[in-house]
């Protein structure tokens, strides 16, 4: 079952789409569920595990652990997303990152000529969140990726409703993804506060200023 949204959209708190006071969710990347599910497996099968991963990712068997421009998205890929209603006739990719495991309708972040796309299927349901690029008002990079987290972004329009998406930081494709958002929106990229036990952990350690020694008494 496929259900195209267009904002506002309040259903779910925990839904890419959300109100600015709405809780934010965030999300693991497609890498370190990879490590997760081979934890404990001995180094001979881990490696075969992963050589595996890499072969089907290859051959587009499972999704790419990067973000991809839209001219590496397989034909079979694109007429799936355009057969899920995910693509509207005619409308290109121009950046493309799926978080899924298995399947690109687990998950997927995409940038278009026209829009910005965050699709989402959770129990057998796809729910598909979107902002046309002239609607974009504000864009803000909630989290930094990494090697073990995706770059998290926040979109709103002029109404405070907004969309998440969630980017890959492998060999900088959440860079050129945002690079090309932000051209074509002709907005500045806005950077979030750290949240409260982050901003403990990056502040410096205050130390005690020294005690006055005490006065000496002057000889007699």
């Amino acid at each position: 079952m496929e259900q195209q949204s267009q904002l506002p959209h309040l259903d779910n708190e925990d839904s890419f789409q959300f109100k600015r006071d709405q809780p934010k969710k965030k999300k693991s990347s497609t890498l370190w569920i990879v490590l997760g599910a081979i934890v404990g497996l001995p180094v001979a099968l881990t490696f075969a595990f992963l050589m595996g991963l890499g072969v089907m990712e290859g051959i587009g068997v499972v999704p790419s652990l990067q973000v991809l421009p839209g001219d590496k998205i397989s034909s079979g890929d694109q007429a799936l997303l355009r057969e899920k209603s995910i693509l509207e006739e005619g409308e290109n990719i121009h950046w493309f990152y799926s978080a899924g495991l298995f399947s690109i309708m687990e998950d997927g972040n995409i940038l278009t000529d026209r829009r910005v796309i965050s699709y989402e299927t959770r129990e057998e349901k796809l729910d598909i969140y979107t902002l046309d690029l002239n609607e974009v008002a504000e864009i803000i990079r909630v989290q930094k990726g990494d090697a073990f987290s995706d770059t998290h972004l926040e979109l709103y329009n002029a109404e405070g409703n907004g969309l998440r998406l969630y980017l890959s930081a492998e060999k900088g494709g959440d860079q050129k993804f945002m690079d090309e958002l932000l051209q074509r929106t002709q907005l500045t990229l806005i950077e979030a506060p750290l949240e409260e036990e982050e901003s403990a952990a990056a502040a410096p350690e205050e130390t005690a200023p020294a005690a006055n020694p005490e006065p000496v008494p002057a000889a007699g």
